[in-house]
C-alpha cells in the first residue's frame, strides 16, 4: 500500500531543503487548522442556530450572515495564536488588523465567501493571500501587489 504524503510533510521537506526558517509551515499550520474549525462549525450551524443573518454589512455592503462573523473570528484566533502576522486585512472588517509586530507576513483573506450560499446548502469558501513583510528594514505596511504574494489558497 502506498499513502499520499500530507500537505504538512511537503512544506516542511520544502522548508528544509532550501533551508528557510519554519515560520512559513507554522502559518500554514494556522490557516490549515481555521479552515477545519470553519468546515465543523459551517456543518453544525444549522444544529447549533448559527445560521441567517448577523444584521451587519461587511466591507463590500453585503449582508453579513452569522457564520461570516464566526469564520472570522476563527480565523482571526489561529492567525493570531501563530505569531506570525504582522497585519490582517478581513472582508469582514474595514481596518487592518494588527496582530504581532514580529510577525513575518501579512494574511488578506475572506473567511467565508459566497456565505450567501448557505441557505441553498451550495459550496463557501475559505479564501486567503499571505506575503511578506520587509524584513531587511523598517516596515511601511502597504498594500502588497500580486507578484509580491507568496502564497494563496481556497479551502
Amino acid at each position: 500500500m502506498r499513502l499520499e504524503q500530507t500537505f504538512m510533510n511537503f512544506l516542511l521537506e520544502h522548508q528544509q531543503h532550501h533551508k528557510r526558517t519554519l515560520n512559513f509551515l507554522i502559518l500554514m499550520e494556522a490557516i490549515v487548522t481555521a479552515a477545519k474549525y470553519i468546515q465543523h462549525y459551517y456543518e453544525l450551524g444549522a444544529l447549533e442556530n448559527n445560521l441567517g443573518q448577523a444584521g451587519s454589512t461587511n466591507v463590500q455592503g453585503e449582508s453579513q450572515m452569522r457564520m461570516d462573523l464566526m469564520a472570522h473570528e476563527i480565523v482571526m484566533h489561529y492567525l493570531k495564536e501563530s505569531r506570525q502576522v504582522v497585519e490582517a486585512t478581513s472582508e469582514e472588517v474595514t481596518e487592518e488588523i494588527l496582530l504581532s509586530e514580529e510577525g513575518r507576513y501579512f494574511v488578506y483573506f475572506d473567511p467565508l465567501d459566497g456565505s450567501s450560499n448557505i441557505k441553498h446548502s451550495l459550496p463557501v469558501g475559505f479564501l486567503f493571500g499571505i506575503a511578506k513583510r520587509n524584513i531587511e528594514g523598517p516596515e511601511d505596511h502597504h498594500l502588497r501587489k500580486g507578484d509580491e504574494f507568496i502564497g494563496a489558497g481556497c479551502s
